[in-house]
């Protein structure tokens, strides 16, 4: 289950292989930086969002 609330995080997280992101644990991730990457990519889209909703509310 995703963890964000931005599309531009869910988007990002969901390019994340299944066994990062929890869906299937047998998976074999062929590129693990590839989806740590995205994960922080994901994380700092999400803190963009999050500072953009606060000046707006």
């Amino acid at each position: 289950m995703c963890p964000y609330q931005s599309e531009d995080a869910r988007k990002l997280w969901s390019k994340a292989c299944n066994f990062h992101r929890g869906a299937n644990r047998n998976h074999v991730c062929g590129n693990p930086g590839a989806c740590e990457q995205r994960f922080r990519e994901a994380a700092v889209a999400e803190s963009k969002w999050i500072k953009f909703v606060e000046r707006w509310v």
